[in-house]
């Protein structure tokens, strides 16, 4: 993350500006905060892969260590002249002694005009955990494969599979249960797991993101997002699928992450993994 005392300039861009910041790497890369997923063109507006939030620079406001947690808390910005401007609110908070990460966002509403935001949390996971027979557990209802590649790999979409010498990208979107508290689970034949909790009332959608190269990438990505589409902001539009608008400031957005053998529940408790 950048951290900045105040204002960047590469918070504020020109409203049709066709840059295509870097979608940088880590456990969690947040995408947003206009569009995710691959870039279009939505109302004459380009908008990057994965949205501008990853070369947005973020202001620290608070970082604490108390008896009980941990504690970061920052603002980001994505402010566009003549156009929208967006403020993520981020608390992160770990309990001491336990294995909880969790994130609460808010997004809030800076400018005089309505905006319809679009978040995506890309969670990316690697080895140990991700590797031949990784188990991953959803909630879904339903998983649809998001094109040719995919459709190859759906019989076996919760099992990850041999790394091959030539592995094209696989995409699945999940479909989740209406407004209800859900885990996701993801299992190593080591006995290695991470369990991802979150709210489908804010994150209505989930995609799934697999690469298996024996000389290059082996990536599991868990995608927790508030739009059922991974084709950027004009599809978006089109599904009318765009989150709630943003005229008043937005119910903060959970995730909570635990991982080896501790387990995120809704109010943050840990409980164990089944062995």
């Amino acid at each position: 993350m950048d951290v900045a005392d105040g204002l960047s300039s590469r918070a504020c861009r020109p409203r049709r500006a066709r840059l295509a910041p870097r979608v940088r790497g880590g456990l969690l890369t947040t995408c947003g905060l206009l569009s995710f997923g691959a870039p279009s063109v939505d109302q004459g507006e380009s908008h990057p892969l994965h949205g501008r939030y990853s070369s947005l620079a973020a202001q620290v406001t608070r970082t604490e260590v108390t008896e009980s947690e941990v504690v970061v808390e920052g603002v980001t910005r994505e402010v566009e002249v003549f156009g929208a401007h967006l403020e993520l609110r981020r608390r992160i908070v770990s309990p001491i002694g336990s294995r909880l990460v969790r994130v609460e966002d808010a997004v809030v509403n800076r400018g005089v005009k309505e905006v319809e935001p679009m978040v995506l949390y890309h969670l990316n996971l690697g080895w140990p955990l991700v590797d031949e027979g990784t188990v991953l557990t959803s909630p879904a209802t339903e998983v649809r494969p998001r094109d040719a590649e995919a459709e190859r790999g759906l019989a076996t979409w919760e099992r990850f599979p041999a790394p091959a010498p030539v592995y094209p990208e696989q995409v699945f979107r999940h479909e989740l249960p209406e407004r209800s508290d859900v885990d996701v689970t993801v299992e190593s034949a080591r006995g290695l797991a991470l369990r991802i909790g979150f709210d489908t009332a804010q994150l209505g959608a989930m995609f799934q993101w697999r690469v298996a190269e024996e000389d290059g990438h082996v990536v599991l990505g868990i995608e927790p997002a508030t739009a059922p589409t991974i084709l950027g902001r004009a599809d978006a539009r089109t599904r009318a699928a765009a989150s709630a608008r943003a005229g008043r400031p937005a119910r903060p957005r959970r995730r909570d992450r635990g991982h080896d053998d501790g387990v995120s529940s809704p109010n943050g408790r840990l409980s164990k993994i089944p062995a």
